[in-house]
């Protein structure tokens, strides 16, 4: 089931899933068919539990997993993970926990 939804910059829906990883409907107009773009295991997800997206200022999307932190290019849909060893403090996080803040800052929720 879905855990977190994020529309980006340029308008596509990012859903992200328990077990399945994030899907991306990469053209949201009305009539237009919908094609859902993968990510998981393949594109470099360590962890298909995916408990809240959130985007910078830069446009790059950020999801707690349960296995860390993706940090994923949204032009390219590169997946780069970050764990305890990289600074991203948590095993795990909580599904549906984060924000932005005014600074943008983005703050996630875990154990």
């Amino acid at each position: 089931y879905d855990l977190s939804l994020l529309f980006d910059a340029r308008g596509r829906l990012w859903v992200g899933t328990q077990g399945g990883g994030i899907g991306v409907l990469e053209d949201t107009r009305s009539g237009a068919p919908r094609h859902f773009r993968h990510i998981g295991a393949a594109e470099g997800l360590s962890n298909l539990n995916v408990d809240m997206l959130l985007a910078d200022r830069q446009g790059r999307i950020w999801a707690s997993t349960d296995d860390g932190i993706a940090l994923i290019d949204s032009e390219t849909f590169r997946v780069f993970m970050l764990h305890q060893a990289d600074g991203a403090t948590l095993p795990g996080y909580w599904a549906g926990s984060g924000a932005v803040t005014t600074e943008g800052e983005l703050v996630f929720g875990g154990v």
